[in-house]
């Protein structure tokens, strides 16, 4: 019973900061915050197919072998650059840093490359 009143407790504290918090933020820049968290997420989650984006790119420009050697080592560098700079945007989403929210990298999800 006891545990039930903290956790009650925990959440309604949680929706005033939360109010609070969305308040403080309600202008352009709530926008520009939020759309670096959910870049971040993403690039999270979908950073490792920058690997398979990878060798497919260097299998076009230069072969099988090249694909498969050079390829898988862009992909893993790519993959890895990706993921982590998604986590940093996570960790720094309320941050203006870059200026303007801007992505830290070009494009700013996996799935621009397509496009």
């Amino acid at each position: 019973m006891f545990v039930k009143k903290r956790i009650m407790i925990i959440m309604l504290l949680g929706l005033i900061v939360f109010s609070f918090v969305t308040k403080a933020y309600a202008t352009s820049r709530f926008d520009d915050v939020c759309y670096k968290l959910g870049r971040g997420l993403t690039n999270i989650v979908t950073g490792v197919m920058e690997f398979g984006y990878a060798i497919d790119s260097e299998i076009r420009d230069g072969g099988v072998y090249k694909g498969l050697c050079f390829g898988a080592m862009k992909g893993i560098i790519r993959s890895v650059t990706r993921v982590g700079a998604g986590a940093y945007e996570v960790v720094t989403f309320l941050i203006e840093y870059p200026e303007d929210y801007q992505p830290l990298l070009e494009p700013e999800f996996v799935f621009a490359k397509d496009e």
